[in-house]
């Protein structure tokens, strides 16, 4: 063999030994990093089999995750055909509808998964959709769990994935709708018994009578508003009466006592004598007439004050103003 084959045997070696490791680093990466095809990734995972009755968006390697975490891929859908719905701890007889098949593919190291998960097609925006395996929570006694294995068969359901609308709110909102078709539920059985109908109408029937009695009374207090308001009015009208009477009464007092006055001043003085006072008759008869009229005023007071103790302010009020 000559030198120069010699040289290019050397270098095909050398070519064909980086060839074979940038392949294998490029079958590593892929292995690593990406999605190998279904034949190699059924060589190191196992099947577990889920029925759906709606698999909308579902096809050949739609992720499949666990805790949000992807382990696998779905690798087969059977068309629907009628099948049984599959139970878990129901008394129930299983009902049978049409479902679709689907085979999904989980890689081998996860192969703690509980048997009685929940597993459920969840649709994102734009129609894509995944399959979420969620792990029951475990109870306060520690009892063996039965763990997913090769052809196990379970049952699905279907629901929405959105960031805005969680699961837990979901949950939250169907129970709510179940308590909502309970209590119209039991509202109709209310409303349809006749007793409860006779009742209602009777009941209806008291509210209307007890608004219209109400109505009657209110009108009544509003004639009685008015009738104290006329009343009010009244005794102020009679108030201003002994008001007056007394001012005047108080101005012929003052006046008689300031001729008195001036008498006493002129005895005090010498001016006159007893007996001229005695004899003059125009200062006795109005002396007279001053004590006449503070008599008639006494007496009218004392009147007054007694019809009110005897019958109250209000009733002498309203019986000076007929």
């Amino acid at each position: 063999m000559s030198d120069f084959e010699a040289i290019q045997n050397r270098r095909n070696l050398v070519v064909g030994v980086f060839v074979m490791v940038g392949f294998l680093a490029f079958g590593w990466l892929i292995f690593k990093f990406g999605d190998m095809p279904l034949w190699v990734a059924k060589l190191r995972s196992y099947d577990v089999h889920v029925q759906f009755s709606s698999a909308d968006g579902v096809q050949k390697d739609t992720p499949v995750r666990f805790c949000g975490y992807q382990i696998g891929r779905v690798t087969f859908v059977e068309p629907p055909r009628v099948r049984a719905e599959i139970l878990s701890n129901s008394d129930r007889e299983p009902r049978w509808f049409h479902q679709s098949m689907v085979t999904m593919s989980i890689d081998n190291q996860f192969d703690d998964i509980p048997k009685d998960s929940q597993v459920k097609l969840l649709t994102r925006g734009l129609g894509s959709s995944f399959i979420e395996i969620k792990a029951p929570i475990p109870g306060e006694k520690d009892e063996e769990v039965e763990l997913l294995v090769h052809g196990a068969t379970l049952q699905g359901s279907t629901g929405i994935s959105s960031d805005f609308f969680p699961e837990e709110t979901q949950k939250k909102l169907e129970a709510l709708v179940d308590d909502l078709r309970t209590f119209v539920g039991n509202a109709n059985d209310i409303a349809g018994d006749d007793e409860n109908k006779e009742n209602l109408k009777t009941f209806l029937g008291n509210l209307t009578e007890a608004s219209e009695q109400a109505a009657r009374t209110l009108e009544e207090a509003y004639a009685a508003i008015g009738d104290y308001r006329v009343l009010a009015g009244a005794g102020k009208n009679a108030v201003d009466k002994v008001s007056a009477s007394i001012v005047v009464a108080s101005e012929e007092l003052s006046k008689a006592s300031s001729q008195l006055n001036v008498m006493l001043a002129g005895i005090n003085e010498g001016d006159g004598t007893i007996g001229k006072l005695v004899n003059d008759a125009r200062l006795y008869e109005e002396l007279l007439d001053t004590s006449t009229q503070m008599q008639i005023l006494v007496t009218d007071l004392k009147s007054l004050i007694q019809a009110i103790n005897d019958r109250g302010l209000m009733r002498v009020l309203k019986k000076g103003t007929k």
